[in-house]
C-alpha cells in the first residue's frame, strides 16, 4: 500500500493530537457506561486524551517558535547567530551574497534557511525561523535590488535548491 510522503508527514507530525482524539473517545465511551468504575476510569482516559489533544493544538500554533534553535543578533551592521554548533558572525558591509536553501541535509530539524556568504570565511547559516530573524529581514533595507519575489519562491519550494537573493 502507497501512502503520500506529505500525508506520512502530516500523520507523524500530529499523532499525539490523533492518539488524544482517540483515547478521548474511549473515554467517552466508558464514561457512559453508568458504572463507578467506567465513571472514573472514563473521566481519567478523557483527561489524558484531553491533554494530548491540548498539547497538540499548542504544537500547530507554536511549532515555527520552536522549530529554530538558538538566537540571530542584528547590532551595528553585524549579524550574530548564538547556537551551541552552528553559530558564527558576519558583517553586513562584507557580504558577498546571500541565499535562502530549502530541503538542506543538515543536523537541524528546519528545512529551509538562510546563506550569508563573505569571501575567507564560513558561510554564516542559520534556520528562517529562529529567534531574532525579525531583526535580520529588516536588515536586508541595507542592500539594494534585493529579490523579495524570489524569498516568496523559496519558502513554498519542496525542491533542495539554493535561491540566491542578492548578490553583491
Amino acid at each position: 500500500m502507497f501512502i503520500r510522503p506529505e500525508v506520512t508527514e502530516l500523520l507523524r507530525r500530529n499523532i499525539d493530537g490523533i492518539i488524544g482524539c482517540l483515547i478521548l473517545l474511549v473515554g467517552i465511551k466508558v464514561l457512559i457506561s453508568f458504572t463507578w468504575l467506567g465513571l472514573v476510569l472514563g473521566l481519567v482516559l478523557s483527561l489524558i486524551g484531553f491533554g494530548l489533544i491540548v498539547g497538540a493544538w499548542r504544537k500547530l500554533f507554536l511549532v515555527s517558535v520552536f522549530e529554530g534553535a538558538g538566537l540571530l543578533e542584528v547590532n551595528e551592521r553585524q549579524v550574530s547567530y548564538l547556537h551551541i554548533v552552528n553559530g558564527g558572525v558576519i558583517s553586513l558591509d562584507f557580504i558577498d551574497r546571500i541565499s535562502l536553501i530549502t530541503n538542506a541535509n543538515t543536523f537541524m530539524v528546519q528545512k529551509r534557511f538562510w546563506c550569508l556568504e563573505q569571501a575567507g570565511i564560513d558561510n554564516l547559516i542559520f534556520p528562517i525561523s529562529v529567534k531574532g530573524i525579525e531583526t535580520f529581514i529588516g536588515s536586508l533595507a541595507v542592500f539594494s535590488n534585493v529579490d523579495y519575489g524570489i524569498i516568496n519562491v523559496a519558502l513554498k519550494d519542496k525542491s533542495k535548491k539554493k535561491y540566491v537573493v542578492w548578490q553583491r
